[in-house]
């Protein structure tokens, strides 16, 4: 089933990204339009971030956005794939390369925020090791304590 996927950094262009976000706006809650303007979005997420890619076909199916630019803490922006694809592992494999990259490059820890009710991402989340560290009326803080390497 995931034959053809293969995983890269930072290939995306703005449009592939524009396109990935536009494609991924509907699986979202409440829609990410609803939240971002998606072009501004996917030119802050082509300019500042680091970006952890799966592509099949030619086409940006998976994309975690990590702002790795506040070293010891990195900050998660955006973690999607495509409805169709969905189920794959592929943001499973992707948050395994984000994890992999903070604790060779010597982060300490690793944010993002979630919408309350998205159980799903939640579950990929403390997989990885993440704890909720606030909650709020929409949204919870999760942070992922990097242990060093040994």
């Amino acid at each position: 089933m995931n034959s053809g996927i293969r995983y890269s950094e930072q290939l995306a262009s703005l449009k592939d990204v524009l396109d990935h976000l536009y494609a991924c706006n509907e699986s979202h809650t409440p829609k990410l339009s609803e939240r971002v303007d998606l072009s501004a979005y996917a030119e802050k997420i082509v300019a500042n971030t680091s970006v952890f890619e799966a592509w099949q076909s030619g086409r940006l199916i998976g994309l975690v956005a990590v702002y790795f630019n506040r070293v010891p803490n990195a900050y998660i922006t955006n973690v999607s794939v495509i409805p169709e694809c969905m189920g794959m592992g592929i943001a499973n494999k992707l948050m395994e390369k984000c994890v992999t990259y903070a604790r060779q490059n010597e982060f300490k820890t690793i944010e993002l925020e979630v919408i309350n009710g998205n159980t799903a991402a939640v579950k990929l989340y403390k997989k990885f090791g993440f704890d909720i560290v606030e909650t709020t009326e929409s949204s919870m803080l999760l942070e992922l304590y990097i242990e060093e390497k040994s």
